[in-house]
């Protein structure tokens, strides 16, 4: 299975750019852009930042359906 993280999609969604949900959740700006693009793989420490910089920032509850979509391989 592969796992996409939706970060990008939800943020752009609402008008929220990845620099200030990178700075909001104490991050570095390139590690949240790094794991937009697909290129790196979160931490559960990094995931957990993120997913509850996103609902702070949205004022909602963000699933992790929202946030994080499997792709199976075959």
């Amino acid at each position: 299975m592969v796992y996409r993280y939706r970060i990008r999609d939800l943020a752009e969604e609402n008008g929220i750019s990845l620099y200030r949900l990178a700075k909001m959740s104490g991050l570095l700006p390139a590690t949240v852009y790094a794991i937009a693009r697909g290129e790196t793989q979160p931490t559960p420490e990094t995931l957990r930042r993120l997913h509850q910089t996103l609902e702070t920032l949205l004022n909602r509850e963000v699933s992790l359906d929202e946030l994080i979509e499997v792709k199976r391989t075959t």
